[in-house]
């Protein structure tokens, strides 16, 4: 605008074209107008356009001017703080910057429409440990999608706000070619963050750095942080995103035999010590740890790694080896930017299809060309199905470049198709059977599913009892302590009753902890139906599987005869599309 107001004004001067005409060029109409403002309404339009220009001319050329001069402040009187967008202090300002700032007096915000959720990883859905307000919020939502609260968020661009009595400036980089507090998206994490703060001493700033970590830390007490693998935003390689916050897992509701669970958390608390780190380093040894989790699916093996990662206050970093854009150079990348204390757990290593690849060597003379080139055909189909190679895998497992410090956890529903390279001592310190449950599991677990919490026995006994001709009036103002109490023991006790006829009920180690969950969360208004009813759902469940494995045997079948009629064609072998891998 300044631009085209200084060249309406220098042609003017060349020219020497007075107002009207310099008007009357650029404004068709001007001069009518002119006329009837001036008999009508006996106003000058001539003169209030001159210094109307002339105003915008200044505005126009004391904004570049202060603008020059606002930088030059910022160089001189600001210390400044770059926060990169993949990295996870940008979540932690923007947590904070969300829960305090959005929600005060900044002018320009952003707004999403969701659940206090807590797979959010912004601080504002985060529910709190005893924020009954965030907790109601979140069953509310879950039920009713217009009672959805409102979540508020710094805008692109710049905030000003206060921290300890010094001013500070928030800037969230406009992406994608936005302006500043212009009409952008929500924050998405993908955006790198300028922190100015006023004075030469960069101290304040560090300072609110650690509060916002502080902070962070805070809202993630009682939290698992699960981090998985996504596309960059540049590119097709992959790299570690925060998929998910959940609450911390008890150890006690993960079924599996408390000898072998004890043995395994007296294990990771041992490795985890200072002085283990500093053994391994004076002697020379690796400072890592690996397991194999393996048993039939729906034992609990992920579940467990889950519940130690909470148990221990460790991220979990879950990995798909089978993911198409992954493969070896991917997967050392990813190892390598790992922290230096974590879980990694590597789900169902042995649906990935990883074994060591090998050409079988004929010495018979006979053998043709044809046969070699089918030979090598399918090793190069099996390698562009499995990107990542044997080799590489155990690379970043205990090669010599590979990270220090780190817990890794495998999952096999089959150990035994496992190449025994990848679970040799050394890279597998301990394997640990999940087996099916077994009569006592399957009685604390029927406890645990109908025993009441106390949140929620303080729920029920706040609901309103409706009496005739009288006003609702709450539960804990009619009912007597002492009441209570019985009613809670006689109800422990009907439970234990029903759990241990139950558990008589369940055949020892044939069911899997998952499908007994399964079937008593059906139930879980009702322990004494589920009582009643788990007999003819244990014969439909076996009927099932029976089902199941013939359905297996007969697609087996029909893969051999395919592959039989193609072998006499001569034609070149496809193999048949294979069958979802059950977990």
């Amino acid at each position: 605008m300044s631009s085209s107001l200084m060249d309406l004004l220098s042609s003017a001067v060349r020219g020497g074209l007075e107002p009207d005409k310099l008007f009357e060029l650029y404004i068709p109409g001007f001069t009518s107008m002119r006329k009837f403002f001036s008999a009508y309404l006996r106003i000058d339009l001539s003169k209030i356009m001159s210094i109307g220009f002339f105003c915008l001319l200044y505005m126009s050329a004391g904004r570049s001017m202060f603008g020059g001069v606002y930088d030059q402040f910022l160089g001189y009187f600001t210390s400044t703080i770059s926060i990169p967008a993949d990295d996870r202090v940008n979540r932690e300002v923007l947590t904070y910057m969300s829960n305090h700032l959005a929600k005060g007096s900044s002018r320009f915000l952003a707004v999403k429409t969701g659940d206090a959720s807590i797979s959010s990883p912004y601080g504002s859905q985060y529910v709190y440990k005893g924020d009954a307000d965030a907790l109601q919020d979140a069953l509310r939502s879950a039920s009713d999608e217009k009672k959805k609260r409102i979540n508020y968020f710094p805008a692109i661009g710049k905030t000003y706000f206060l921290f300890q009595g010094r001013p500070f400036i928030f800037d969230l980089m406009p992406r994608y070619g936005y302006s500043d507090n212009d009409f952008t998206p929500v924050p998405s994490g993908e955006e790198p963050i300028l922190l100015r703060c006023l004075g030469r001493n960069p101290a304040p700033l560090k300072r609110f750095l650690q509060h916002c970590r502080a902070y962070s830390a805070k809202s993630r007490e009682s939290m698992t942080t699960i981090f998985a693998t996504q596309s960059e935003r540049y590119g097709d390689s992959l790299e570690w995103r925060e998929a998910t916050m959940r609450p911390i897992r008890p150890l006690d509701t993960v079924d599996l035999d408390e000898t072998v669970k004890d043995s395994i958390l007296k294990d990771i608390r041992t490795y985890l010590l200072p002085a283990t780190r500093l053994f391994y380093a004076r002697r020379g040894v690796p400072y890592r740890r690996g397991f194999l989790f393996w048993g039939p699916p729906g034992t609990g093996k992920t579940s467990f790694s889950v519940a130690l990662a909470g148990h221990f206050e460790l991220d979990l970093y879950m990995v798909s080896l089978g993911s198409k854009n992954l493969d070896d150079d991917g997967l050392a990348k990813l190892f390598n930017t790992l922290p230096s204390k974590c879980i990694v757990l590597l789900e169902d290593i042995d649906s990935a299809g990883i074994n060591r690849e090998k050409l079988k060597s004929k010495k018979s003379k006979g053998v043709k060309k044809e046969e070699k080139k089918e030979e090598k055909k399918e090793v190069d189909k099996k390698s562009s199905e499995n990107p990542i190679s044997l080799s590489g895998l155990l690379n970043v497992i205990d090669g010599a470049a590979s990270q220090e410090g780190r817990i890794m956890i495998m999952t096999s529903n089959t150990p035994e198709t496992l190449d025994p390279a990848l679970i040799r001592h050394g890279r597998i310190d301990k394997q640990i059977k999940f087996d099916y449950i077994s009569k006592f599991d399957a009685k604390q677990l029927f406890i645990r599913m109908f025993s009441m919490h106390e949140d929620e026995r303080m729920e029920v006994e706040s609901q309103p009892v409706t009496i005739p001709n009288a006003s609702a009036v709450p539960t804990e103002k009619i009912q007597d302590d002492n009441t209570a109490e019985i009613d809670d023991i006689v109800r422990k006790e009907k439970i234990t009753r029903l759990a241990l006829s139950f558990s008589e009920k369940i055949p020892d180690k044939k069911l899997s902890p998952a499908e007994i969950q399964g079937f008593l969360l059906d139930q879980r208004d009702d322990a004494e139906g589920a009582v009643d009813r788990v007999s003819g759902w244990i014969v439909d469940v076996f009927a099932a599987r029976a089902r199941e494995a013939e359905e297996e045997k007969e697609k087996a079948r029909e893969d051999e005869d395919f592959e039989f009629r193609n072998a006499e064609d001569g034609s070149e072998k496809v193999t048949p599309p294979a069958r979802p891998h059950s977990r």
